[in-house]
């Protein structure tokens, strides 16, 4: 066939397809041979442009290629059909460029000047140089493309898919939400336009969950979560079906969601799939969260070093295991660990743009790590520097962005630590601020809350502190309520109820109420049942649960209590590391057991150990600690009672100088201010009772009566805070004679004895010593006003406790009382309270009875055997059903 007729057949249907848009026209056998029949018969060669070519038959043939592509429904077919086309029109571009196509045309020159044109090369040219100027260049032609290309033409969905990576690629550098936008909706756009089972329907699809996981971890909105995770496992994309998987389970808690995440990252790892080993690191590190299984986290570690070897300039891999290596941190408390995970953490910072969407994320991370370095090191230059950070973290991520939660929940528990170190109660506020915030960002996206209402409840119980009053402290008890109520794993639940156990106990000194130390007790055991032993967490919630069951015993006199108090302030201690800031702690509330079991129980050797513990704490405390004032009081508490024990001026001597350097390096909190102050002024008037010289009374009574003046009613120490009072001023009575002293002493022991709210056996002992003072002194009215109503209080102070051994120690510090109680009242001539008081006292006969056993023995063998039966009968009966508890705990000396 010759030329011309082979050139008359080609336009025609080029011709006759512009008037009729056929597609058959272009697509037929007939056509496809007409065209390769007139390239070969004028002797085109692809890889050879002849300066004789017949430029009018290359032009047809070109035109028809460049046509049919159009209509094309393979997607290959029509791609082809476009380079060959392409190739053709080159071919003849210079000598005929007003016959090219008008959209190749600015391409053949800038081909001609080796400069990108297409949306495609634009975007390639942005990945070799980095020039966002490309990549801005390429998103406006591959957005024109799209726009002229027919909804039915197979390119329309290439040209989408090109052009979500290219707008997600400039979000990447601006975190700008429209451009994340727009990519989602192009790459959905994409994989509904591709026919199922087409050539590039995988990487439309792998595409889609990129994109749209990526906008899932920024918002946290459930149906994103689903797509990707659905696009992901239709592309066989195992690592981003890992990273999907992965952050539903983080956003939402479903346990299938952690099992298909390790199952698709250990298929992506085997496939070497990019980034695999980093998500299945992650992975790894959320179920041993969720589990503690200690293989979880070392595999967790090892694929995250190796990622990083492999790319040390990648900042997600970075972080990912400075996190992994801050759980490993908290497993073993090794500080060299946690110092790696903030090298990184920084590191990871230095490595993404600050205008990333990513880089927040960043900040937070290392804000998080550099105050558990403050906490556990003490270096305040770490506290300074993760303020900055945290501010910058929350600065940096947009409103909508799922971390802002924690960046907020992290800078609120960043100024909480900044208020103890430096007293700066003004930030408790924005601190508070912060936490709501947080709370209400994560609850809002339906993700777990329970950390964010756990740190929020730990501010407000700070606040309460400082303030003095219930309201902060009943809102932390109902935060950490719900917090234990929504914990996903055992961690978040621990933490839920150890901050508990601390926050009713908190309550329980500020109101006297014995169901709050109840509960407050139970939620510390419970705090602990959670807690696995190789936590390093397990120590401070030992001591949470020590310095409750000090509590109860102060208040309750309960023996079991304050060994198992001991007991576990001492495991704390074994479990701490020396230099460690919560070493520091758990020293101090192993003082403080040490010495409530040795008022009680009177063993030297507790009160010993409890002076070395207290001045080993206060050596292992920097002067600018906010910690400072309280191990100050407790060494000034356990040098005034070896004081007191000894009979030595020195340890007074010291205790007062000790005592009024807690003072000074007090912070506001109320109750301690007051409870240091009572103590001042007890130990003032020890050392004068020491030293034969009454010098220091007047101070003593005079912050005695600052103490009594500033503290509420319904505080329970008030009981305490008159007792101190009326002792300091008895002391002054004596040295001078004053009557008044006198009598206000005698008031202000029956006003302790009132006090509803103080703690029973403390009550018993005001009216107690107040009626002997008043009968001393011959005031025959008091002393047997002060006898009945210590009488009256024996039912109370002794059935509080529980155990039959501590009721029957409680009874034997009262011997002598019915008998005491009984005079005063035939001197009152009161014969029927007289007759009541000697009824009351059988049961202190019966003490007396079982602590001379002994004795018994020698002269009455079958008697004591006797006595022996009766009493181990008593000792395992229940207790009774009409026990009452009335009850406070009582902190400060005297």
């Amino acid at each position: 066939m010759t030329r011309a007729v082979l050139l008359a057949r080609v336009e025609g249907r080029v011709e006759e397809f512009a008037r009729t848009r056929d597609p058959s026209l272009l697509l037929a056998a007939e056509a496809e041979a007409d065209s390769r029949a007139l390239l070969e018969l004028v002797g085109w060669e692809t890889d050879r442009v002849d300066p004789g070519l017949d430029v009018e038959t290359v032009v047809a043939v070109a035109w028809l290629i460049w046509l049919r592509a159009e209509v094309r429904e393979s997607v290959a077919e029509a791609e082809r059909d476009v380079e060959l086309s392409i190739d053709l029109f080159s071919a003849v571009y210079d000598v005929l460029p007003d016959h090219v196509p008008s959209q190749l045309r600015d391409l053949l020159a800038a081909g001609r000047e080796g400069r990108p044109v297409t949306g495609v090369q634009f975007y390639r040219a942005y990945l070799e140089t980095g020039d966002p100027a490309f990549l801005d260049q390429s998103i406006d032609l591959l957005r024109a493309v799209a726009a002229i290309t027919g909804e039915r033409e197979p390119l329309l969905a290439r040209h989408l898919s090109n052009l979500s990576m290219a707008l997600f690629g400039r979000f990447n550098l601006s975190g700008s939400a429209e451009d994340l936008d727009e990519a989602v909706a192009a790459a959905h756009r994409a994989v509904v336009l591709c026919p199922e089972g087409a050539e590039h329907q995988a990487t439309f699809l792998g595409n889609l969950a990129v994109v749209v996981l990526t906008r899932f971890e920024q918002r946290g909105m459930a149906e994103d979560g689903d797509v990707a995770v659905e696009a992901a496992r239709r592309a066989a994309g195992f690592s981003t079906l890992c990273l999907a998987f992965k952050e539903r389970y983080a956003a939402f808690g479903v346990p299938s969601d952690l099992d298909g995440a390790v199952e698709s990252g250990r298929a992506a790892v085997a496939a070497g799939q990019g980034g695999a080993g980093t998500n299945l690191s992650a992975t790894l590190v959320l179920r041993f969260e969720r589990l503690g299984e200690p293989t979880d986290l070392g595999e967790a570690e090892e694929l995250a070093r190796a990622a990083v070897n492999a790319e040390p300039e990648d900042a997600m891999c970075t972080a990912n295991l400075a996190n992994v290596l801050y759980l490993r941190f908290e497993s073993t408390g090794a500080s060299q660990i946690l110092d790696e995970a903030v090298r990184l953490a920084d590191l990871a910072v230095t490595l993404v743009d600050s205008e990333s969407p990513y880089f927040g994320q960043h900040l937070a991370t290392l804000a998080t790590h550099l105050l558990t370095r403050y906490e556990t090191a003490a270096d305040p230059s770490d506290l300074e520097r993760a303020e900055d950070i945290g501010r910058r973290a929350v600065s940096a991520l947009p409103a909508t962005h799922t971390d802002l939660a924690r960046a907020q929940s992290t800078l609120a528990l960043v100024l909480q630590a900044r208020t103890r170190l430096h007293a700066d109660v003004t930030v408790l506020d924005e601190a508070v601020s912060l936490a709501r915030r947080a709370l209400h960002h994560t609850e809002r996206g339906g993700r777990p809350a329970a950390p964010f209402l756990t740190n929020l409840a730990a501010i407000l119980q700070d606040r309460a502190g400082v303030r003095g009053t219930t309201a902060d402290l009943d809102e932390a008890i109902d935060l950490l309520e719900r917090s234990r109520s929504v914990a996903a794993g055992d961690d978040d639940r621990a933490a839920a109820l150890s901050n508990l156990c601390a926050a009713l106990c908190a309550r329980f000194e500020l109101t006297g109420q014995v169901r709050d130390i109840d509960q407050s007790v139970e939620a510390g055991r419970a705090a602990l049942a959670a807690t696995p032993g190789n936590d390093w967490m397990r120590s401070t919630r030992l001591s949470n649960l020590s310095a409750a069951l000090r509590a109860r015993y102060e208040s309750l006199q309960a023996i079991p209590d304050i060994d198992e108090s001991v007991d576990c302030a001492r495991e704390a201690v074994e479990r701490s590391t020396l230099g460690n800031q919560a070493y520091g702690d758990h020293l101090t509330v192993l003082g403080g057991a040490l010495q409530s079991r040795w008022g009680g129980l009177g063993t030297s050797d507790d009160l010993n150990e409890a002076v070395a513990v207290a001045r080993g704490a206060l050596a292992n405390t920097p002067t600018t600690s906010p910690d400072l004032a309280g191990r100050l009081t407790n060494l000034g508490s356990a040098l005034h009672l070896q004081a007191q024990e000894n009979k030595t001026v020195g340890d007074i001597d010291e205790a007062i100088e000790v005592s009024r350097r807690a003072l000074s390096a007090a912070g506001h909190e109320m109750h301690e201010r007051l409870a240091m102050l009572s103590n001042l002024s007890f130990t003032l008037r020890t050392q004068a009772e020491l030293s034969s010289d009454p010098a220091g009374l007047d101070e003593a009574v005079a912050l005695a009566e600052q103490v009594v003046g500033l503290a509420q009613n319904t505080d329970p120490d008030v009981t305490t805070y008159l007792v101190n009072l009326a002792i300091a001023l008895t002391a002054r009575s004596r040295a001078t004679g004053s009557t008044v002293d006198v009598e206000q002493a005698l008031a202000h022991y029956s006003r302790a004895a009132a006090i509803r709210s103080g703690a029973p056996f403390r009550r018993l002992l005001a009216a107690r010593w107040g009626g002997q003072l008043a009968a001393s002194l011959a005031r025959t009215a008091p002393a047997a006003d002060l006898f009945k109503m210590a009488i009256a209080l024996i039912r109370f102070a002794v059935s509080a406790t529980p155990d039959r051994r501590s009721q029957e120690e409680n009874l034997a510090r009262i011997q002598g009382l019915p008998g005491e109680a009984a005079a005063s009242q035939l001197e009152a001539e009161s014969n029927i309270d007289a007759l009541l008081a000697l009824e009351s006292g059988r049961s202190v006969l019966w003490v007396d009875a079982m602590f001379g056993l002994r004795r018994l023995r020698r002269a009455n063998p079958h008697l004591a055997d006797q006595l022996a039966a009766l009493q181990s009968l008593l000792n395992n009966s229940p207790p009774s059903s009409n026990t009452i508890h009335t009850t406070s705990h009582v902190s400060p000396a005297g």
